[in-house]
């Protein structure tokens, strides 16, 4: 008797002749051992190469059923209750072997994907390989989508086309773009900007790293016009103001420049710069006085020598202010950069900081509200800028030189000190009343200023919140300039 293996794997053996005395026969790719005789006569035994089937020549041996011999769970075959064993004789060569190719089939790392299939890691794409595995491709510039790099633009990134500012869009692309407003007509790097400030770099503020053509939005209310509870005690001219925009700083001589570049092609238009607040605005005047061309502007910004800020080509001044400025050529800057002159109404109350617990101010930064300290290191007056009593241009620094420590409530730098700023008003006195809105726009020989200069005397009240000035409107001196009013 020997030991066999039980067939549990259907397999192909040569054909041909199996030795009769070859003892225990083990034949590849079967999982149990049977113990057999092998003295029991198998003449010839095949097997089926198709089906995987032991089959027996029945000449040789009557007592086996040709048809028995699937060996898929034993190998006996019966015929009429008689059995008979099956034994080779012989170790079996089947071919490879099954447990080694089911084993390593085992250890191949199962399929990821679909061969084909695409897919994105945040911009990087990746592609299902022939063997059901991701391999991730160079990341793409733009988008990616599906698998695939697309689009012409960053998603969210914005750009000019015109005066239009264009989005790029989720998916890549641009866009129709929206058109810039009155207010803010030009479009510049992404952004709808006044005009002054295309290309303007940023030299403004007490590090000369901030943007000149900065402008917040001052909350509007109710107020006393020229009452601070301190040194104006009078509260008979109560006035309301609607929510505007006023610029952080003066206007520079940057700024203007791009102004007079433009000139004559800059004049405003009849009726434009009007308040939206104020129904009887009428806005420019044609009719107004402006010089007649670029050489004219030109000779009218150098009204002093040893003061203007002025220069025919661009130098060391252009952060400064921009002075010599009568009442037209700052109310025409003004419209032509998508602004206006504030009222006298609104350029009190921006610089009171309002009307509530904390306006009122003595001055643009008292916080409280009556609060009385003033020095240079919150304004520039009295000559001191350049730390001597003797006056210079070195006197006139550059805009926001003060801030934050001399800012008003809303973020105003040098509403009190550096240079008078003109107002829309016609001077008149007493305040008209009642005021919603309001501003003096009838007849008149005097247009209002407020703010005070840099040679300004700060004893005799010029930097208060409460103190006027005035001038006629075609007066251009080294202490006038100017800062506009917009539209939320």
């Amino acid at each position: 008797m020997v030991l066999r293996r039980a067939l549990a794997l259907a397999v192909t053996i040569a054909a041909g002749a199996i030795p009769a005395a070859s003892g225990c026969a083990r034949i590849s790719g079967l999982d149990a051992w049977e113990i057999v005789d092998d003295a029991a006569p198998v003449a010839d035994a095949s097997v089926d190469q198709g089906a995987g089937d032991v089959s027996i020549d029945p000449a040789v041996d009557p007592s086996i059923d040709p048809g028995v011999g699937d060996t898929g769970s034993n190998e006996s075959a019966s015929e009429g209750g008689d059995s008979a064993q099956l034994d080779t004789g012989v170790e079996a060569e089947a071919g490879p072997d099954l447990d080694a190719s089911v084993d390593a089939a085992s250890d191949a790392p199962a399929p990821e994907c679909e061969a084909g299939a695409g897919e994105c890691q945040g911009l990087v794409p990746r592609t299902c390989d022939a063997t059901g595995h991701w391999k991730s491709g160079t990341a793409c510039q733009y988008v990616c989508q599906a698998g695939a790099c697309t689009g012409v633009c960053v998603p969210g990134s914005k750009r000019c086309s015109g005066n239009l500012v264009q989005t790029c869009q989720p998916a890549g692309q641009w866009n129709t773009g929206v058109k810039c407003g009155d207010a803010k007509p030009a479009c510049f790097e992404g952004a709808c900007v006044t005009p002054s400030c295309v290309g303007m770099a940023s030299k403004c503020g007490k590090g000369a790293d901030q943007s000149c053509c900065g402008a917040s939005e001052v909350t509007g209310g109710t107020f006393k016009r020229s009452y601070d509870a301190v040194n104006a005690t009078d509260q008979s001219y109560g006035a309301t103001v609607s929510t505007f925009v006023l610029d952080r700083y003066e206007v520079t001589v940057g700024r203007y420049r791009k102004f007079v570049e433009q000139y004559p092609a800059s004049k405003p238009a009849a009726g434009s710069g009007r308040n939206p607040h104020n129904t009887s605005d009428a806005g420019w005047n044609a009719s107004w006085p402006l010089p007649a061309d670029q050489a004219e502007l030109k000779s009218r910004l150098k009204c002093s020598a040893g003061y203007q800020t002025w220069t025919d080509a661009s130098g060391g001044n252009e952060a400064k202010p921009i002075n010599c400025l009568d009442w037209y050529m700052a109310y025409a800057f003004c419209i032509w950069d998508g602004g206006r002159l504030p009222t006298e109404a609104e350029w009190n109350y921006a610089a009171a900081g309002g009307g509530d617990a904390s306006g009122h101010r003595v001055f643009p930064w008292s916080d409280p509200p009556n609060a009385w300290g003033i020095d240079p290191t919150y304004a520039v007056y009295e000559c001191l800028a350049d730390g001597n009593a003797s006056c210079s241009l070195a006197d006139l620094p550059v805009v926001g030189s003060r801030s934050p420590k001399g800012d008003a409530r809303w973020g105003q730098a040098d509403m009190a000190g550096s240079l008078w700023e003109w107002t829309q008003d016609w001077f008149v006195e007493p305040y008209p009343v009642p005021c919603v809105d309001c501003a003096s726009l009838g007849t008149g020989t005097l247009r209002v200023m407020r703010g005070g200069g840099f040679d300004a005397d700060a004893a005799n009240g010029s930097l208060l919140n409460v103190q006027r000035n005035y001038d006629a409107p075609g007066a251009s001196f080294y202490s006038h300039g100017v800062r506009c009013a917009r539209s939320p």
